[in-house]
């Protein structure tokens, strides 16, 4: 059983490694054009990238040490692990609302820039909800 939970752990893990290549690459090409929104989501992209890889270092590390300690349940260890990302991930989901709302002059330079981050936020959080939901319901069968 615990083999079977390390596999599925280490393919979240593949799965959390392709939003992180994929924020550097759409990051740094976002960078390129002079539109305010599209730098900003570029900006919001590659902060993703830099501290979705700092998680995925320490994340493989941390698991991979809890793996090998006998005292440890990886099961529960990993059913909350997941049950805290997916908190997390609605979490992204509201912060990305509240920058869609919060200035209400709607052709505002600040509001390009907002609805960019809005932009980069709701990217990452509707795709780490989906793939924290995805392998939390693998977890229960």
């Amino acid at each position: 059983m615990e083999a079977t939970l390390l596999l599925a752990f280490e393919r979240h893990l593949a799965f959390f490694i392709l939003l992180i290549l994929f924020d550097w690459g759409l990051g740094f090409l976002c960078l390129v054009p002079k539109s305010l929104f599209l730098r900003s989501t570029g900006l919001m992209l590659l902060s993703w990238a830099l501290v979705n890889s700092l998680i995925c270092f320490f994340l493989y590390q941390h698991h991979q040490a809890k793996a090998l300690d006998p005292t440890v349940n990886l099961e529960n260890h990993l059913i909350q692990v997941f049950n805290w990302n997916i908190g997390l991930d609605i979490l992204y989901l509201i912060i990305a609302l509240m920058l869609l709302q919060w200035p209400r002059k709607r052709q505002s330079k600040k509001q390009r820039i907002l609805t960019g981050l809005a932009l980069g936020v709701t990217f990452n959080g509707l795709y780490l909800l989906i793939i924290d939901s995805l392998f939390r319901c693998m977890q229960l069968n």
